[in-house]
C-alpha cells in the first residue's frame, strides 16, 4: 500500500469487525462461533441514511419550484 502499511484485506476485515460489533454487539469468548455478519440492521441503518439524507434535499428541491 502506498499510504498505509496495512493491506486492503485487513482493513477490510477490520471494517467487518467494526461494523458487526456496532450492529450486533454480543459477548465474544475464545470458544464462541465465528460471527456472521449483521445484514437485515445493516441494510435497515444504511435505508434510513439514505432516506434521511436525501429525503430534506428533495423537499428543497420541490419547494424551489413553487417559489416565486
Amino acid at each position: 500500500m502506498v499510504t498505509t502499511k496495512y493491506s486492503a484485506r485487513a482493513l477490510l476485515k477490520g471494517l467487518f469487525l467494526a461494523v458487526s460489533n456496532h450492529l450486533h454487539p454480543v459477548e465474544t469468548s475464545v470458544s464462541s462461533p465465528p460471527m456472521k455478519f449483521p445484514r437485515i440492521q445493516f441494510i435497515r441503518l444504511t435505508l434510513a441514511l439514505t432516506v434521511g439524507l436525501t429525503y430534506p434535499g428533495l423537499l428543497w428541491f420541490a419547494s424551489i419550484s413553487l417559489a416565486s
